[in-house]
């Protein structure tokens, strides 16, 4: 899953405009634990 195109980006974006996003940001770190967990 490209997770940087499809929540990092976004998110990066919102947080630019002053929007909250505490959704993402909970996405983003479960796809990046499960995805750090894959590779090990």
């Amino acid at each position: 899953i490209e997770t940087d195109a499809l929540l990092a980006a976004p998110r990066e974006l919102a947080q630019q405009l002053g929007v909250a996003t505490p959704m993402m940001d909970a996405l983003l770190g479960l796809t990046r634990l499960m995805d750090r967990c894959r590779t090990t």
